[in-house]
Parts: structure tokens; sequence; C-alpha cells
């Protein structure tokens, strides 16, 4: 078959087999080189092995990791399936790992079939995580802003960034959405790199209220909001009814019905945040970023803005200025200062006494609102 294939009436086909023979090959070798199988059971998982968890903790950081590369090519030509979750760091950068459904072991230079451990905790971990963030670091002018950041938001989750002023909350969110640029292997969104996407592609993927909005050109409110459908549509086609009903229908929900016509320049700063989030809800996107959404608005919308998120088939990450806000809304709270994160769990985890006093610097009394059963903030100024 190969020889009727490659037959040139031509040509002798002794030099084209010699030629096309080694590119086989040469192909041959890097399928097998990046996807590797052996017949067998499963290994046992790194993450789960505590005797390996046991001399890492024992031991120096660079011998941590001979112990994990030995242990890592021991198994592979033992047979079985291998294994590496690139998430066991006890011993530092230990495993390049990769995206979560397709995971490179830095040592063995393999990329290995993710094998559930035996109790299946790391593997329904990674399936939930719909953003993660692994070990960013970013600079602006040689000061480092975020140092070593990584997190994980499940799907379907609200999750709120807390922390005060110049602690990162923005950078960090910036890299997210790649206004900056972020360190290849740091930023995936359902298991994709962002660094690997495309602007179409990652508005897809997210949708992004930034805390500064600039335009240079003025448009019609509903112009504005329909740059929300450009993730949906082909080059150079026209919005259809849906996406004009779509766009109609999320002015309605922020309190602009009636403004489709207005020039967005002649908004107040609190109108113009509530076209830009029914931009971000026409977008549809399956995660929505925000960075302190609920800046310019009064009580009223900032509470509105706040009930239509949470109702939202979404994924969302935000960063919020308002604890008492974070606490109503957020099923889960990350920490920040300095450029780390420093805590992460539910509201009422995170928003104790102890560490507003320590991270803001004001005393506070944590309460239960009778009402609706959240935690209330009560600020204590000294005097």
């Amino acid at each position: 078959m190969l020889k009727k294939f490659f037959k040139d009436e031509e040509g002798s086909e002794a030099v084209q087999m010699a030629i096309l023979l080694p590119i086989i090959l040469l192909l041959v070798m890097f399928i097998t080189d990046r996807f590797i199988q052996y017949e067998g059971l499963t290994t046992t998982t790194v993450a789960s092995n505590e005797a390996l968890r046991a001399a890492v903790v024992q031991t120096s950081k660079e011998d941590a990791k001979n112990v994990i590369k030995d242990t890592l090519e021991n198994r592979f030509s033992e047979g079985g399936i291998g294994w590496c979750s690139g998430r066991f760091s006890l011993a530092g950068d230990c495993c390049t790992g990769g995206a979560p459904d397709r995971n490179y072991c830095g040592f063995v230079r393999r990329t290995v079939f993710p094998v559930p451990d035996p109790q299946g905790k790391e593997e329904e971990h990674m399936n939930h995580s719909f953003l993660t963030v692994r070990g960013l670091d970013y600079s602006i002018d040689g000061t480092e802003i975020l140092q070593d950041v990584s997190l994980e938001v499940p799907e379907g989750t609200f999750v709120g960034l807390i922390g005060p002023n110049g602690c990162g909350k923005s950078t960090l969110l910036k890299n997210i959405y790649k206004t900056y640029r972020p360190q290849k292997d740091t930023v995936y969104i359902d298991g994709k790199d962002v660094v690997s996407l495309s602007a179409k592609e990652m508005a897809r993927q997210a949708a992004v209220v930034a805390q500064e909005n600039q335009t240079e050109f003025d448009l019609e409110v509903l112009d504005m909001v329909m740059y929300g459908r450009y993730a949906h549509r082909r080059f150079l086609e026209k919005e259809t009814e849906e996406d004009l009903a779509i766009c109609r229908r999320f002015l309605e929900e922020v309190g602009l019905k009636g403004y489709e016509n207005r020039s967005f320049f002649s908004l107040s700063g609190g109108e113009k945040q509530r076209v830009l989030m029914a931009r971000a809800l026409a977008q549809e996107s399956r995660l929505i970023l925000l960075d302190e959404p609920t800046n310019h608005l009064d009580i009223r919308f900032q509470y509105l803005l706040m009930e239509i998120l949470k109702k939202q088939d979404a994924t969302i990450f935000s960063s919020v200025h308002d604890l008492n806000i974070a606490a109503m809304y957020c099923d889960r709270v990350l920490l920040m200062d300095r450029g780390r994160i420093i805590k992460a769990g539910t509201p009422e985890e995170i928003l104790t006494e102890e560490n507003i006093l320590q991270i803001f610097g004001i005393h506070a009394q944590i309460t239960k609102n009778p009402i609706t059963q959240k935690i209330q903030v009560y600020y204590i100024p000294k005097g």
C-alpha cells in the first residue's frame, strides 16, 4: 500500500522510501514519547504515597526532587499506568505539571495519563476547578507585585478576593484576563493555558468587568453592550435578532431600559458601570471576572448587581472592596496581602476580627444578621 502510495514514475522508489521512512520513524517516536501507557494496573499516585510524602518532608528540596524522580522512573519501568498530579509540591517546584487533563511530568519528560488515586480526592479536586492559578509571579518595573500566587475557583462558585489597597488584587486579575501577559503554565481556564488562547477564544471563556474602563470612541449604549456578543459571531457577521434580544434583556436587568440610544459618554460613572456589567452578562461566558464591580454605584445598585451575578449560571471570581458584600454573596473568600494569597475559606472562616485587624489595621465586631443569617462586619475606628 505504501509502495503504491509513494510511487513516482520519474524518481526512484528506493530513494523516496529512504527519505520517508526516517520521517515516519521520527513521528512514531514523537507520539510514543508524548503518550506512554504501559500494560498492567494503576500505580499508587505520588500525591497519595505517604512514604514518599514523609521522605519529602524530611529531606532537602534537591534531594526530594531526586526521590520523586526515582520513584516515577521506577514505576514507569515496573509497568502500570503512570500518573503525576503536577500539584505535589512539598519539595518545591518538583513537577512542572500541566493542564488538569494533560499532566506533564518534568522529570520523566512524559505526558502521563491522569489516573485517580485510591481515595479519588485529587481527581475530584482537579475536575471541579474551572479557574486555576499555579505559582504566578509578576513584577512591574523591577518591583515584585505577585509572589507565587496559587488558587483554584471551583466551577459554578462565587469566589471573592479581598485585601488592602496595593496588595496585588488588580494585578492578579489582569494576569488572568491577559491585560498583563502571565507566564506560561501558570493560569488555566477550564484546563486551558490562557497564554495559548486567542482573543476570541478568551472572550468565549471569560467576560471581564475591569476597574478602569476607558474608551476612545463614543458609542450608543446598545452598541457598547453588543460588543459582548463578539465572541459568538463570525468575522464581519451582523448581529442577529437573538443578539439584540440578549443585549436588551441585560440592559433591563441592570436598570437601563430606555437607554439603548443614549451616548455612553453622556452617562454618569454609575450608569457606565452598569452598561459594562450588561456587556459582560451579554457575553454569556462560563467565567466572569470582576475588579471591584460595585465602584461608582449607589447602595441600591451595588446589591442589585450582586444579586444578578449570584443567579448567573457561571463561575464568578471578583475582587470585593466591601467586606459585608463579600460575606453576603461569596461562597468562598481569598485573603490577599503583599502579593500573596495568605488565607482561603468560607466568609465565616476568613472575615474574623483577628484577620481584619491584622490585614486592614482596623478593629471590627463580627455578628450574624438575624434577617439574612450572614455575618455582619461593624468597624470600630480608633477614637
